[in-house]
């Protein structure tokens, strides 16, 4: 079986995330938000499956009938999670956070493979200079997952030769 592509599977999941936004949004204002957390894994069911036992869940913690942590499976491979009622800005309910482990499987991977390119361009590059120092030094400036930073965080910073 063929490994999905990352286009593949980002493509894949915009039916069920968009659903899910439209349908959280459709609930209107409110004076407190429900944050509800999505997990999910492949294949993904169709969206009108998905809507049908979302729709009853948001009913339910709407109506106070789900404590805080519940979760519940609302269609196959696709898991809903009310995270907390808060403050929030106005709407009744807040896509939190969205779990898709197939689409970030291969991310380590990657992020290994570059880190290879990126440490062995630097070590050509230097080993004219190599013994003038002691020590190198290589600065990896990384984003968080999940997005950039909001404010400039410390570089990560690893020794590079010793």
């Amino acid at each position: 079986m063929q490994r999905p592509t990352h286009e593949d599977l980002d493509q894949s999941s915009v039916p069920l995330t968009e659903g899910l936004e439209g349908l959280l949004a459709s609930y209107g204002a409110a004076d407190v938000t429900r944050f509800i957390d999505a997990r999910f894994r492949r294949p993904l069911p169709k969206w009108a499956r998905v809507k049908k036992g979302a729709r009853r869940f948001l009913d339910e913690a709407q109506a106070g009938l789900l404590t805080e942590g519940a979760s519940r499976a609302i269609a196959p491979n696709v898991e809903l999670e009310y995270v907390c009622l808060a403050p929030g800005d106005g709407r009744a309910f807040e896509l939190n956070d969205v779990d898709d482990p197939d689409w970030g499987g291969w991310l380590l991977d990657e992020f290994e493979r570059n880190l290879r390119i990126c440490v062995a361009e630097k070590l050509a590059k230097i080993e004219p200079h190599r013994s003038r120092y002691p020590e190198w030094w290589l600065i990896l400036e990384l984003p968080r997952f999940g997005g950039q930073p909001k404010a400039r965080t410390q570089p990560s910073v690893t020794p590079l030769v010793r």
